[in-house]
């Protein structure tokens, strides 16, 4: 279980070795900071290394995300943590494990659409082949998101 690490309306998870999240899948030798501060989020743990990560990387993903979920950019967050020790396969070559998560707009039909944008764009831009990376689609729930010294659930009233 990670332990929670509360910061202002932020909140830290300091990330098990083994586990990029409690409900994901182990990968070995990844220990990874996460934050998660506004919705929806994009998190990409990979062994690439951060030269590869142009701000062109993040702000198209930023774009991307905001498109796919029709969600205003203004509350996009992403974040690739490069340089990871990090194996699949048995092997270091490039590879990745991703955390896409959304108060909404997450189900069985939306996420083969985010799949299908996304593991094409991380193939082209940072060199991850698409069968050595892995995203975790997670809906999270207005009350477990804080923002802004509260939580989604007070701010949408539900």
């Amino acid at each position: 279980m990670p332990v929670i690490y509360p910061v202002c309306a932020h909140f830290i998870y300091f990330l098990i070795p083994g586990s990029i999240d409690d409900c994901l899948c182990t990968f070995p030798s990844v220990t990874v900071l996460l934050t998660a501060t506004t919705m929806p989020m994009l998190e990409i743990a990979t062994n690439v290394p951060k030269e590869k990560v142009t701000p062109d990387v993040l702000t198209t993903l930023s774009k991307m995300v905001a498109e796919m979920l029709g969600k205003s950019e203004s509350y996009c967050m992403v974040r690739v943590v490069p340089d990871q020790l990090m194996t699949f396969g048995g092997t270091t070559e490039p590879c990745a494990v991703t955390l896409f998560c959304s108060l909404g707009k997450i189900g069985v039909e939306e996420n083969k659409t985010y799949a299908a944008k996304l593991f094409p764009y991380l193939e082209k831009t940072l060199g991850i082949p698409t069968d050595r990376m892995y995203i975790k689609f997670k809906d999270l729930k207005t009350s477990e998101i804080g923002y802004k010294g509260t939580t989604f659930h007070e701010i949408l009233g539900r």
